[in-house]
């Protein structure tokens, strides 16, 4: 039996009630889509605010506990030790103040991988103000004399510091260092 051309094609209604359903199974495909997009970038925008969702791990660690935490132990010399991390999710935040005498700076920030000397004036540490907010150590604000600066080993341990210190009193300098890991 020869196939002849109008069993091939479809009745003109039918092509049209395909195409519509069609359409309309594109624009709900689309809808989907977008709202998926909107559900994605409202939590992307929600990591923006991590500081809500982080929850202390250990307040107040001994400066022996931070060696295993650090890879490297804080000078001997340290006194008026406070610290408190805090966790979300592959990322560790590390806070501590201490004191020690001024001229185990430069031993202490080659210690930590500096390779610039500190700058004056400069806080890396106030990115971190809100998460240390609660802590009645953490005032890196009150201070008038001071060197600060940030150095990163992303790439290889994934941990990077911000290192503020307090020079107010020249003989003893007050230590403010942030450790992110991750």
């Amino acid at each position: 039996m020869a196939v002849t051309e109008t069993q091939h094609t479809l009745h003109p209604l039918k092509r049209r009630r395909w195409l519509r359903c069609a359409l309309i199974a594109l624009i709900a495909l689309m809808v989907l889509a977008i709202g998926a997009l909107y559900v994605l970038y409202r939590a992307i925008e929600g990591l923006g605010h991590m500081v809500d969702f982080m929850v202390p791990v250990v307040a107040n660690h001994e400066v022996d506990d931070l060696d295993n935490m650090l890879g490297f132990s804080l000078p001997e010399n340290v006194s008026d030790f406070h610290s408190t991390s805090y966790s979300f999710m592959q990322e560790r935040v590390i806070g501590m103040r201490f004191s020690f005498p001024a001229n185990d700076l430069d031993e202490f920030t080659m210690l930590l991988g500096f390779t610039e000397p500190l700058e004056a004036g400069v806080n890396p540490t106030e990115n971190h103000n809100d998460l240390f907010a609660n802590e009645d150590w953490w005032q890196t604000e009150d201070t008038n004399v001071s060197v600060g600066g940030t150095f990163s080993e992303w790439s290889a341990a994934q941990t990077y510091y911000d290192l503020f210190v307090d020079q107010t009193d020249p003989a003893q300098y007050i230590v403010y260092l942030v450790v992110v890991q991750g």
